[in-house]
């Protein structure tokens, strides 16, 4: 079925003021987003991790991780995590449900500071040797123009019992 070319014409024209409209609505969003401590950016990236136990033997975990990232705004990124690591309930199997409480600092390519709090769940899986993880991370100042910093992202993860190394990935909004 063919459409007439008055009809076409009344299409292109809904189709331009939309287009129109969400130009306008684009342009406008970094004042709408911004944050009261400065303005809302995307954080997004990937942190390779090593772990050392710092209490071995003990149900209760404390890690110190150190942290080598490549992080939208912060770019490659090292930094120094204390973890508590809680069993969550009595294991099913082999594998063990955990809560995890995390103070981050993070020191961006210019020597800037970012401070942050992760607090999740997961799995040690003592069969295969693996812990996995997923929570939210919240920002809260640093140095230089993290000073004031704020936001919160979503991070996820996984780490090797065998050799004390892991991965993980962020995604969500920091202000500053």
């Amino acid at each position: 079925m063919q459409r007439s070319s008055r009809t076409i014409g009344a299409m292109v024209r809904t189709w331009t003021a939309a287009t129109l409209t969400a130009v306008s609505v684009i342009s406008l969003s970094p004042v709408a987003l911004a944050g009261s401590n400065g303005t809302d950016r995307p954080i997004a990236g990937t942190c390779d991790t090593v772990v050392t136990p710092l209490n071995p033997g003990s149900n209760l975990a404390y890690l110190r991780i150190d942290l080598t990232c490549h992080l939208r705004h912060l770019g490659l990124t090292t930094g120094t995590a204390l973890q508590v690591v809680n069993p969550a309930g009595p294991p099913v199997g082999p594998v063990l449900p955990i809560v995890i409480s995390t103070d981050i600092t993070y020191i961006a390519a210019n020597g800037d500071m970012l401070h942050s709090k992760f607090v999740g769940t997961g799995t040690i899986n003592f069969a295969t040797g693996t812990a996995m993880f997923e929570g939210k991370e919240s920002y809260h100042g640093g140095t230089g123009r993290f000073e004031h910093a704020t936001g919160s992202s979503f991070a996820e993860g996984d780490a090797s019992l065998s050799d004390n190394t892991g991965f993980f990935t962020i995604i969500g909004v920091i202000s500053y």
